[in-house]
């Protein structure tokens, strides 16, 4: 009982805690006290728990404590000599302040010892800079009830459009078989999102035929004389998209380079002599599509289709959408309809095929007039022609084609208009909520044309 006394005079525990600070060790504070190292440290724990600090601290004059608001700077020069020590001196407590920056420099200097004569004793400049905790960060949050959520009423778009982009009808011959350039599971899928779609509008991108043998480039040997079968299939698809589409539909097909191809070859290797003709029996003033044109040989006027000629001639629908098939091509997803857009003076936006990748890049500028902002987006659907290296006849000395498949649908409400891409990944794709899944019947296909599929 005597001890316990004894260990808890203030005196005597301000003479320990004194000499541990001036020796910076238990066991040597332990020697100079006849204790041993333990018991030293339990008392100086058990001192500066209570609060009680060297008086060393109380003694010197040089601690500076300045408080502004939720910052507080401490600072202290001469024998302290740690940021830990000067955070004891000024009572600083932790629980309500945190260190944000600290700067301690250390110098040697001559002082007057007991026996008269002088020493070498480090001294110290140290400044804590301190915020002042907030508490709320770290508050316990109880648990509350989630609110439920209910999903709002669905609205039908005051208009759809379906964007069709390039398939490329067309063949190469291997064997007995043609091997179609256009991709047919691609071209079922699309059939499949017009049946859910039921769009207003329905877009032909152009490039919906190949023509390769009208190309300015060498014709390989096996995509030779294939015209006629590629007509034959591609007009089989077209009245199987408009009797799916519904009757109120407006169908739209604007030329692409590859169909301009027969325009051209007709105006340079005839010397124009069959690019106009008309059949017997017909108004020649009626300026209709000449005989040998793309809107002649598949009869798109009773299919009721229009047909947009000639190559690079906008399409505008909706106000605000010009739709062209388009002759941009820029290395690197995205950077195509970028620079599209960086050129577009006429501030709308913009549909374009041309590249078969899928690309979608906005740009929002300021209003005619300064009142407000408005964004354009311009918008690459991808293609449905095949991307089996080696099938459509590209560049030479290509390993693979940047080539992605898919659709492109806009919604018209009152206010604005939204676009958007479909993928279409390894014939399957998600359509209003819907996973699709192309799956041509090439049964269906080939009684329908007699081709040997």
């Amino acid at each position: 009982m005597a001890n316990k006394i004894i260990d808890e005079d203030p005196a005597y525990l301000q003479g320990i805690l004194d000499t541990y600070h001036r020796l910076k060790s238990y066991r040597s504070t332990g020697e100079v006290l006849g204790m041993c190292k333990d018991s030293i440290r339990r008392r100086v724990a058990f001192a500066l728990s209570k609060g009680m600090v060297p008086a060393e601290f109380t003694a010197s004059p040089s601690i500076i404590d300045e408080t502004k608001g939720r910052e507080r700077i401490v600072s202290a020069k001469g024998r302290i000599r740690s940021v830990e020590d000067l955070l004891h001196a000024a009572n600083v407590d932790l629980d309500n302040w945190t260190i944000s920056r600290q700067v301690v420099n250390k110098w040697d200097a001559l002082v007057r010892v007991d026996d008269g004569t002088t020493a070498v004793e480090p001294m110290f400049q140290i400044k804590v800079f301190l915020e002042r905790r907030l508490h709320h960060f770290i508050s316990i949050v109880e648990p509350i009830e989630a609110l439920p959520r209910k999903a709002p009423p669905r609205n039908q778009a005051d208009q759809t459009m379906l964007v069709l982009p390039d398939a490329q009808f067309g063949f190469r011959r291997k064997g007995d078989k043609l091997i179609p350039f256009h991709d047919r599971v691609a071209l079922d899928l699309a059939l499949k999102a017009c049946a859910i779609l039921k769009p207003d509008v329905l877009v032909l991108m152009g490039d919906w035929l190949d023509f390769p043998e009208l190309s300015r480039f060498t014709t390989e040997p096996e995509c030779r004389y294939l015209i006629q079968p590629a007509l034959i299939e591609l007009a089989w698809w077209l009245q199987a998209f408009m009797r799916t589409a519904p009757d109120h539909c407006e169908a739209h097909w604007v030329e692409g380079n590859h169909e301009f191809r027969l325009r051209n070859s007709l105006l340079e290797h005839q010397a124009g002599a069959l690019a106009d003709i008309t059949p017997i029996g017909e108004d020649l003033q009626a300026q209709g599509a000449p005989a040998l044109s793309v809107e002649r040989l598949l009869c798109l006027d009773k299919l009721g289709i229009q047909y947009h000629a000639p190559y690079g001639k906008p399409l505008w629908l909706w106000g605000n959408i010009m739709v062209h098939h388009g002759h941009v091509v820029r290395s690197g997803g995205g950077k195509t309809v970028s620079s599209i857009l960086a050129a577009n003076s006429t501030q709308c936006h913009q549909i374009v095929g041309h590249i078969h990748r899928r690309e979608v890049c906005s740009k929002t500028v300021l209003k005619t007039g300064g009142d407000g902002y408005q964004t354009f987006t311009a918008m690459s659907n991808g293609c449905l022609c095949s991307l089996t290296p080696g099938v459509v006849p590209a560049g030479r000395g290509r390993p693979g084609v940047d080539w992605q498949h898919g659709l492109g649908v806009v919604y018209k409400t009152k206010d604005s208009v939204h676009l958007h891409s479909i993928p279409i990944e390894n014939g399957v794709a998600v359509i209003e909520g819907q996973i699709i899944k192309g799956s041509p019947d090439l049964g269906e296909i080939k009684k329908a044309t007699g081709l040997s599929l």
